[in-house]
């Protein structure tokens, strides 16, 4: 594939929107937008024009959407017990697919079905041969992460452990509380442990602190060639600027985003120091561009491997923490 990637937006009314954004101030052509009902669809695209122009068309019809929507790849941003058939049906019509995180997620299938769920649309990105990634961004915080380090330490920097604050604003979305915040911020955490070192969790480490909209998760991480404790503290937020750390044991960095000059950066801070740089959002989006133009699935921040890896450890936590049958 040569020249202008063609968008496809699955869901553009909350993160979607954002997905849209990006998409087209990396100069992409953004051809579609899919809302499951008339009203709904017109509301991402009017939500979408108020960020981007846009001149696609607007879809409610999925069949149509996926046979007669003129687009190279496509942004999954539908509930995330929706991802997999969204997904499956795309890949399986020959376009590449960014799917928000989760990479799948139903609070009634069984944890086992659910990473049976994640391999199968794996799978399918492997037999299309398309492109499957996962739009989990905060990996891209990494690189940034080291080179505050550098800055600060004048060396690079290891991870002989890894502690993670994360705060997200908004409302509870459903009754599972602790559990909830997990599967919906988890997924970032997690993408940037495996970023450090993809390995696996030593399940009789694990412990579970929670009440309310918050979790704290705490495990070690066995990579083969080394234990890394981890320590996950997950909260939302009703409003306020939400807190986000990230720290190896000696350096903790704050992370926010910031308005310059007319575009959102993102800005790590650590003994009085400053990195500025891409929205980690910015970056996925532009990784997968690349990934879907060069059919080079490794181009990718997260793959769909890395995201199936991430979804077994989010399902192994919520099967031990909170199901309980």
């Amino acid at each position: 594939m040569e020249g202008r990637l063609r968008i496809g937006i699955v869901g553009a009314r909350g993160i979607g929107k954002h997905h849209a954004k990006w998409f087209a101030l990396a100069g992409c052509e953004l051809a579609a937008i899919y809302g499951t009902t008339p009203a709904s669809a017109e509301r991402a695209a009017a939500a979408v024009r108020e960020l981007v122009p846009f001149s696609g068309r607007v879809f409610n019809d999925w069949t149509q959407f996926v046979a007669e929507g003129e687009f190279d790849a496509a942004s999954v941003c539908s509930p995330a017990d929706a991802h997999r058939g969204n997904v499956l049906d795309l890949l399986r019509s020959g376009k590449h697919v960014l799917c928000e995180k989760p990479l799948v997620w139903d609070w009634d299938a069984q944890p086992a079905d659910l990473v049976g769920q994640g391999s199968e649309m794996v799978s399918a990105a492997h037999a299309a041969r398309r492109v499957l990634a996962v739009n989990a961004q905060y990996p891209a915080g990494l690189p940034a992460y080291r080179e505050l380090y550098r800055q600060v330490f004048g060396e690079e920097a290891e991870f002989p452990r890894l502690s993670y604050f994360m705060e997200t604003k908004g409302q509870p979305r459903s009754p599972h509380g602790p559990a909830e915040v997990w599967v919906d911020l988890g997924p970032h955490p997690l993408a940037f442990l495996d970023a450090v070192s993809p390995g696996t969790v030593r399940w009789n480490s694990l412990r579970e602190q929670g009440q309310g909209m918050e979790t704290h998760i705490g495990f070690d991480w066995e990579t083969g060639e080394r234990v890394i404790p981890v320590e996950m503290t997950l909260r939302r937020v009703p409003g306020g600027t939400p807190d986000r750390r990230i720290s190896n044991g000696r350096l903790e960095a704050s992370y926010e985003g910031r308005n310059l000059n007319g575009e959102f950066v993102t800005v790590l801070r650590a003994e009085g120091r400053e990195w500025v740089g891409p929205d980690f959002m910015k970056t996925s989006v532009e990784r997968f561009i690349g990934a879907a133009l060069h059919n080079d699935p490794s181009l990718a921040l997260v793959t769909g491997e890395a995201g199936l890896r991430q979804l077994e450890v989010l399902a192994g936590v919520w099967m031990r923490c909170w199901r309980r049958d």
